[in-house]
């Protein structure tokens, strides 16, 4: 899966879906904002279940397909299975003394934020780069210096 971003006019190559906006187009009722959003295909926000053991016990997380095709492809860049990766984030958590009662917004905020790093230019968008690889203190306090400057 794949995630390309080129802007002015601006392509979006996510996995197998494609967007493209042209922002030299005077923005109408038919051609507004909000036809970005509506306009898509449905499948993206459809909830789908999926079952996954950790630490022996099996955890049901549903999510919409949009955050399950983005935590693959996060996995993907580090050669593991999306359950390798769902399991690491989940020890890794508890380890830092996060409270995971709510694992699902967990994985969602993750995927966003994933995305999000990505759009500000504070993380590559080249899946042959790890993200192992990355210096993870760095980009947080980037993505700290972005939201501080944004508020």
């Amino acid at each position: 899966m794949t995630c390309l971003l080129i802007f002015s006019p601006i392509l979006i190559v996510f996995g197998e879906y494609c967007l493209y906006i042209d922002k030299s187009r005077e923005a109408n009722q038919e051609d507004s904002m909000c036809q970005l959003f509506v306009s898509a295909d449905p499948s993206l926000w459809q909830n789908v279940t999926r079952s996954i053991r950790i630490d022996g016990m099996v955890t049901s997380i549903r999510l919409e397909n949009i955050f399950w095709f983005t935590l693959e492809e996060i996995a993907q860049r580090d050669q593991l299975s999306l359950s390798q990766m769902i399991i690491r984030l989940n020890h890794e958590a508890l380890e830092a003394g996060h409270d995971l009662d709510n694992f699902t917004s967990f994985l969602r905020v993750c995927a966003m934020r994933y995305l999000h790093l990505q759009t500000i230019g504070v993380l590559s968008n080249s899946p042959e780069v790890s993200l192992a690889s990355l210096n993870s203190g760095r980009i947080l306090e980037q993505e700290k210096r972005y939201f501080e400057r944004h508020q």
